[in-house]
């Protein structure tokens, strides 16, 4: 009987968290048809030329619901980790064109700026030490 309890238990809590690819997950997407985010349909748009070892770059994340469709969250906050390439999985010949291309960057990097300040430590900012995984079921707009 105590099995039961557990099953149960765990089904209620992944159906409130709407935890994808459990079965209470499952059952609180079909109740709800209103549109949401599905990270697994999101998209992340950069360009590999402009993403440099020290230097900021600008990545766009396309948000698009369950359906695949656009969609607008005004206050979605997305984590970003910079992970560097190992020096062994870049060839030899890749290596000293990377480190000149980095030395020297563009002037019109910045549409002619001066690059941002490197010397301020960016920290992440993180809420009641809690992280959130209900991006799935935030209301959202859809874009036309």
């Amino acid at each position: 009987m105590h099995g039961v309890h557990s099953n149960e238990k765990l089904f209620l809590r992944d159906f409130v968290n709407c935890v994808a690819g459990s079965s209470g997950g499952r059952l609180a997407q079909w109740l709800q048809p209103g549109s949401r985010v599905d990270p697994t349909k999101c998209q992340v748009v950069y360009s590999r030329e402009d993403l440099r070892c020290g230097w900021p770059a600008i990545i766009m994340v396309l948000t698009r619901d369950q359906y695949g469709d656009m969609v607008f969250v005004p206050n979605m906050k997305v984590e970003v980790k910079a992970i560097p390439i190992d020096k062994k999985e870049i060839g030899d010949g890749d290596v000293g064109r990377k480190m000149r291309r980095i030395s020297q960057p563009d002037l019109m990097t910045y549409g002619g700026l001066p690059p941002p300040p490197l010397h301020l430590p960016y920290e992440p900012t993180i809420r009641d030490k809690m992280c959130f995984h209900s991006i799935t079921v935030m209301k959202v707009s859809i874009c036309s």
